[in-house]
């Protein structure tokens, strides 16, 4: 069978990882918050593990850096959780994963139909991140989500729901 992948933020790294090492299994993809390389990774990177020292423990870095993502309360409170739960070499090993890896040269062998999703308001993974990703795919399309941040699902969960499932509805009439 095969599969719609939806990646939001890390998931994006999740979803270039299968179009790369299992294609055939993928009926379409969906971006959203995601980057084919994030820019000045290294520097980014070191920044977080820095603020995650500096911080002590996970807990109180889990509180200062969802602020940073602008996250309805119920999701900050939940991310808070998550994150405070996860051991520290956990943290630093999904970052460096996360932020470090390259996918440019995959764009162009991804035959998908595939959605580019961005928050109005992102500015983990601006919008230009996004159109290098709907560029590279020769059947992408980008949309960005008014009034939505990095988590553009959670910010504007009925603006994300009707874009995602007009983009199922099309790709299941194909």
């Amino acid at each position: 069978e095969k599969a719609v992948i939806v990646g939001c933020s890390l998931g994006g790294v999740v979803a270039f990882e299968l179009a790369r090492r299992v294609p055939e299994r993928l009926a379409a993809l969906v971006f959203v918050g995601s980057f084919a390389k994030y820019p000045d990774a290294e520097a980014y990177v070191a920044r977080i593990l820095a603020a995650v020292e500096a911080a002590g423990d996970m807990a109180t870095f889990a509180r200062a850096r969802t602020t940073q993502l602008g996250l309805p309360p119920q999701r900050e409170r939940e991310t808070i959780e998550q994150m405070a739960r996860k051991s520290r070499a956990s943290y630093e090993a999904s970052t460096r994963a996360t932020w470090t890896g390259d996918y440019r040269d995959d764009l162009g062998s991804i035959r998908v139909p595939t959605l580019v999703m961005v928050g109005e308001r992102d500015s983990v993974a601006p919008r230009a991140l996004s159109e290098e990703i709907a560029a590279g795919i020769p059947s992408a399309s980008l949309v960005e989500i008014r009034d939505a941040g990095h988590v553009a699902n959670a910010d504007a969960p009925a603006a994300f729901d009707a874009r995602l499932h007009a983009f199922l509805d099309r790709i299941a009439e194909s």
